[in-house]
């Protein structure tokens, strides 16, 4: 399952949240994060998941167990399995496309080998930050874990400013092979209106609401950094503590906050700040 959306719709706490309910299930949950960096770090949301795989295990030997005669080619994607079992064979010698292919066969036969003792639910976090590596590995997961008891969850902003040409095309290679991702929007009004009575314990008033939706349609990380905006500059609440009902928005202007995300989004794209 592919989750994308805006920055802030709510695409990690939702992933986050059906894989809290895998975990009751039985599921063995694990999470990966793709970073922004200069350099592209291959593998590094499936490094992180072998890292939180070891240490969830009931031993050093059951993971290394695990591994099986599948460790060589693990030990590339996480280098510090090989310090911490020295017995861990040298990769084979094979021509880089060759290896990346034998790579995920590796990884699809160790996750079939720990899926067959316990369901997996693995996270890849902010996929429009992956190298063409990770998202090569992605795509051969996808097409060979059909009939494993794994769920792979993918979230990625689906922005313009944020949709990599390879994230593009590995997006409409799996649209080809019939999976469909699912687009998060953002709240409705309604839903807004509970969002600020969970966070300030009032009942909003109706004008308030509207403000607040229209301002940031909806989008959750946008409604809560301008209340906390509009807290922070003491306009929220009255003399009596109540929330006021009339507020303007373009009286105080964008959060720091989001104006610190937006700027960096508009710098990695070669915008203007």
């Amino acid at each position: 399952m592919l989750l994308g959306g805006s920055m802030g719709v709510g695409k990690t706490r939702l992933a986050t949240e059906v894989a809290a309910y895998a975990a009751d299930q039985g599921f063995l949950t694990l999470l990966g994060h793709c970073y922004e960096r200069e350099e592209p770090c291959p593998y590094l949301p499936f490094a992180e998941i072998l890292e939180t795989a070891l240490a969830q295990a009931p031993s050093p030997q059951a993971f290394r167990q695990w591994l099986g005669d599948t460790a060589a080619e693990l030990a590339l994607i996480a280098p510090r399995l090989r310090r911490l079992f020295p017995d861990i064979p040298p990769p084979p010698a094979l021509p880089p496309q060759q290896l990346r292919r034998y790579l995920c066969q590796s990884l699809t036969e160790s996750l079939a080998r720990i899926a067959r003792q316990t369901p997996l639910f693995l996270i890849l976090d902010d996929l429009q930050c992956a190298d063409e590596a990770t998202l090569a590995l992605v795509h051969s997961l996808a097409d060979h874990i059909g009939p494993m008891p794994v769920v792979i969850v993918g979230t990625y902003r689906d922005g313009t400013l944020d949709m990599s040409p390879t994230l593009s095309r590995t997006v409409e290679e799996l649209l080809r092979s019939g999976l469909r991702p699912l687009k998060l929007a953002g709240l409705s009004e309604e839903a807004v209106g509970q969002l600020l009575r969970s966070l300030s314990r009032q009942e909003p008033p109706p004008p308030l609401v509207r403000v607040m939706f229209a301002a940031t349609h909806g989008n959750p990380f946008l409604v809560e950094e301008l209340y906390r905006h509009f807290v922070t500059a003491g306009k929220l609440f009255d003399a009596a503590g109540a929330l006021r009902a009339e507020v303007s928005v373009a009286e105080l202007g964008v959060p720091a906050t989001v104006r610190l995300v937006l700027e960096r989004r508009l710098g990695r794209r070669g915008g203007p700040s």
